[in-house]
This record gives structure tokens, sequence and C-alpha cells, in this order.
């Protein structure tokens, strides 16, 4: 513990900064307690006058309002390549022109960019082409510096690095290719550290996350030295290859909070190299599978996992033929079975509740039921699934996303359940064998798009779709209706759907003249040509005895009478 004047400050470490806590040329009273085991020894008061460091010439400083991203109003400092001091030490000072100095970046205007943790455009190098600090040895830092940016001190040859307790977020590739950095605080107030920023830090071997970091970007701490890590409730995601590459890390912790580790992240560390090949499964999550899948292989996941770790996890496993996934998993993550063309067998169990974007795209699926627990999956699920036949929906799903069957052209049989409320464009688009679709009543959004080169002929319009504010439809080629029916009871049709198709002629009403000119029926400019040529027929059960346009079922089908 140091006491200074009075205030006590507890520490663990053998060294302490006085310019954290001392202003310069400010002198103070200050005094050492220390612990040894059972014995505890407090020191003589000592009298100090703090002096700083002689700030680095050269540096040039920006004004920022502090009015975006929450940043603190105060200077922005940078120091230029061809000033750096010849001794190899840079020194910030607190203060600049009567105010904080709260940010430092890299001189390099194209590194001066920000990037949302995770959100790289290459998971596996940052290719950064910034100014190299590479004879920069030492720095000090302002005391209320909150925001360190993209390339600050990339390549730089420091050791040892202090962050004052004021530090709230690391931009990209920050302090990467810092080889010779050993040791780095990391104060709690941090929550964001962006991607690569310690990447390539390969001398830097102990580290311990903020209690407060919340996102922890694509390659933060690849192939750093790097042997233990232990995951902070705050952090719900650990994005692409966060630590990839890091040979020495065995020891790893996650919280009950973790939702995902995204792909790569734990490739080539001792631990990942240490499983054998197979499902890779760490504490309750499937992280992946390691090595080569062996030919006709049939998978079934442990009841006790909870989670896939993250999206891709079988992708373009062409030996996958079957996955039994437990009930124990909520969700499957998007692209997780993408591309596994002979995964012919998909056993979902009660308890999965949904299935994220393209998560089987391009399977080899040949039946798929989905549970009662399942309420809803994200577009294009199950697109491209060439040998799915049927598919049913046991559960209370409200949506059938954009692209969900897209693609299937061996679909001939779904079901679409009542309680049904949104098909979304071409949904089942490029179904080829698709002859019917029965759709409820529940339904109130609907697309004809969403049957585009299908093989359906005969469709019954949903009657409680209203206004869907769309753009041009598509497909005009390929739609083989030449009528729908319109179901009794429909209050709203807008014209807008129908016009594009030019096949598209004649509307089977199911009641009367009077009850058809009820609908309300929304028109434009560009329908009108369509709309004179339409054809209404009204139904008669009996064959009407005055002329007119009517029709009647024969097995089901409209016939003109």
């Amino acid at each position: 513990m140091i006491e200074i004047a009075g205030e006590e400050y507890r520490t663990t470490e053998t060294e302490f900064l006085m310019f954290d806590y001392i202003a310069p040329g400010k002198t103070a009273q200050i005094r050492v307690k220390a612990v040894f085991g059972s014995e505890e020894k407090t020191s003589d008061w000592v009298e100090i006058t703090y002096t700083a460091e002689d700030v680095t010439e050269g540096l040039i400083y920006e004004w920022n309002d502090g009015d975006v991203f929450d940043f603190n109003p105060g200077y922005i400092v940078y120091l230029p390549a061809d000033k750096i001091p010849e001794n190899g030490e840079l020194v910030i000072p607190d203060i600049y022109d009567g105010a904080y100095v709260v940010e430092f970046r890299s001189e390099s205007s194209n590194s001066n960019f920000m990037l949302r943790p995770g959100t790289s455009l290459n998971h596996e190098s940052s290719e950064y082409s910034g100014v190299s600090y590479a004879k920069i040895e030492k720095v000090r830092f302002p005391k209320e510096l909150t925001v360190i940016r993209s390339g600050a001190l990339y390549d730089a040859s420091v050791t040892e690095v202090y962050l004052p307790s004021t530090v709230t977020q690391i931009y990209n590739s920050a302090f990467e290719s810092c080889d010779q950095l050993e040791k780095i605080n990391l104060p709690d107030s941090l929550t964001m550290i962006y991607d690569f920023a310690f990447a390539d830090c390969t001398a830097l071997k102990d580290v311990t996350l903020p209690k407060n970091l919340t996102d922890l970007g694509t390659g933060a701490f690849k192939s750093t030295a790097i042997t233990r890590v232990d995951i902070p409730e705050t952090l719900h995601y650990v994005w692409n290859n966060a630590f990839y590459g890091c040979a020495s890390l065995s020891d790893i912790s996650f919280s009950d909070t973790l939702e995902e580790i995204k792909p790569g992240a734990l490739d080539y560390t001792a631990w990942y190299n240490g499983q054998p090949d197979g499902m890779l499964i760490l504490h309750n999550r499937l992280y992946g599978y390691k090595g080569e899948m062996p030919e006709n292989t049939a998978l079934v996941i442990p009841s006790t996992v909870t989670h896939f770790a993250g999206r891709n996890t079988f992708k373009d496993q062409k030996n996958l033929v079957s996955i039994t996934i437990p009930g124990s998993i909520k969700w499957i993550p998007e692209y997780c079975f993408y591309g596994c063309e002979n995964l012919r067998e998909v056993k979902l169990n009660e308890g999965l509740e949904g299935i994220g974007i393209s998560a089987f795209d391009g399977c080899g699926v040949e039946q798929l039921t989905l549970p009662s627990s399942v309420t809803g999956w994200a577009s294009n699920a199950f697109q491209n699934c060439t040998k799915l036949t049927s598919v049913k929906l046991l559960g209370p799903v409200k949506r059938i996303n954009s692209h969900s069957f897209y693609g299937c052209e061996s679909l001939s049989e779904i079901n679409i359940p009542e309680g049904v409320v949104e098909i979304c464009a071409d949904a089942f688009a490029y179904c080829a064998s698709l002859t019917s679709l029965n759709i409820p009543d529940s339904v109130t959004y609907f697309e004809l798009d969403s049957i585009g080169y299908t093989s359906i002929t005969h469709f019954v319009w949903p009657k409680n779709v209203g206004l869907i504010d769309l753009l041009m439809p598509k497909y005009k080629d390929g739609m083989p209706l030449n009528y729908l029916v319109i179901q009794k009871g429909t209050a709203y049709l807008q014209y807008a759907q129908f016009f594009s198709y030019e096949n598209l002629d004649t509307f089977y009403y199911e009641g009367t003249e009077e009850e058809f000119q009820q609908i309300e029926i929304k028109r434009g400019k560009a329908t009108e040509q369509w709309e004179s040529n339409l054809k209404i027929y009204y139904y008669s059960e009996t064959e009407p005895t005055e002329a007119g346009n009517f029709w009647h079922y024969v097995n089901g089908l409209p016939v003109k009478w």
C-alpha cells in the first residue's frame, strides 16, 4: 500500500509510477506499507517532489469537441515520424493550452479509421499500412488519456507500457507488432479493444483482461505469448482469431454470460493443439471440428453442449452425412452447416428455438422436421438444399423469412401452419417441384415473388394480406400462374403485386360481384394497362341463368360456367 498525503493506494506491484498520483512540480509526503506473510512493515514519511519528464518536441495537437462516440472533449495528439526523439522516449503532456490531452493517434491519416470490434475485412491479418514507430522505446501517456487510436504505437520497440486508469478504448492495430512489449496493464476503465490491437506482440506474456471489457476485436491478441485468459462476465463475444496462434495459451476460463466464440478465436493455441481430432468441446460449447473428418461421418452432439461456439462450425464439411442436435442447444448459428452437400440426415430435438442465416444453405438434407419448440429462423436458412423433398413445421412459427427455401428444387411438400403471419420475398422461389401451397388465414404479409419459378398453377390468394410496400415484382418470366382465386372476405388488394405478370389475367372471386366491389383496391398509373385486360369471374354453385362471368369448383379447381 502507498500512502500519499493521507490517501491510500493499494497495489500488488513492486513498481509505483508517481506521475499518475502527483502533479508535476508538486511536493507530497509519501510512505510505503508492506505485508510479508504475517509481518507488516511501514516506512517513514518521505517528502518528495515529482518533476515531469521533458515533453517531446514536435507533437501535433488537434482539438476534439468530444461530441462523437461520447468521447471526452480535449486534445488529440500525434507524433510525426520525423520527430521521434533520438533517445527513443515519447513523453506526452497531461495538459496542452489549458485542456487535457485525451487521445493519442498515429501520424498516418489512413490509420485514423475506426472499425467496430470484429468488423475487420480480413480475419487473419490487419493489412495495416500506417507509420512504423520502431524507434520509440519508451512512452509516457497523459493521465487523462481516454482513447488510443489506430496504429498509435505500431511496430514500436517499447518493452513496457503503463496505461492510466482513464483509458476506455484501444483502436485497431494500436500496439500491433510491438514484438518487444513484455508488459502492459489494462485498466478496468477499458471497455473496448479493437481489431489486431496487440496482434504479433510476440513477447507479451501476462495479460489480465479488464473486468468491464465489452468488446474484444478480431485478432486482438493474435500470436502473442500469453498463457492464460480469463474472459470477464461483461464480454459476450470473442471475435474471429482473437487469440489465434497463441502457442502458449493453455488455460482458458469463460463465464456463463459468454454467448459466442467466433471462428478461429482459439485456433493453434496450446489448448487447441493439445486436443484430439474430432469435435472440440470447450466447457459447454461446441467450438468446432479438428482434423480431417472421415468419410460418411455421423455425429451426435452430447446433451451437455448448450451452445455452438460460433458461426461456420461445420461449414463445407463434405464428409458429414448425419447430425443429431440435442434439445439442450437453443440456437443453430449462421452458416453452421453451410455447404455440407452430403449432409442427408438432420435430427433436431425439442428444445431448439431458432436457426441462423444460411445455417443449412446448400446441404444435402432430404427430409426436415422442425420441432414444436422452433419459433423461427433467419433468411436463407435452408436455401439451395436441392435434395430436400418435404418439410414439416410443428412449432408456432410467425414468419417464413426471405429465401428460406430458395432453390430447393426437389421440395414438393410443405405445411404452412396457422399462426404464420409473414411469407417474405423469394421464400419458395425456384422450388421447381412445388405444385401447391396452402396459405392459412393468419398470413397478413405475402409477396407473390415468393413462389416465382415454382410449378404452382393454382393459387388461392391469402385474404387478410394488407398493404405491402415493395419494389417492382421479380421473376416476370417465372410465374406460371394465369389466374388467382380471391377468397370471399378479402378486404384489400394491391394491384402493384400483380401487374408485371402479363400471363396473370384472371381473378376467380369466391363471392358475388357486389361483394367484390366492397374490396379496397390500391391502383396506380403503372397498373392501368394490366387492369384493363383483367377478367373477373364470380362464384355460382349452380349454373346461372343470366349472362355474366361465373365459375364453380370442379375437383377443387375453378372452371368457368
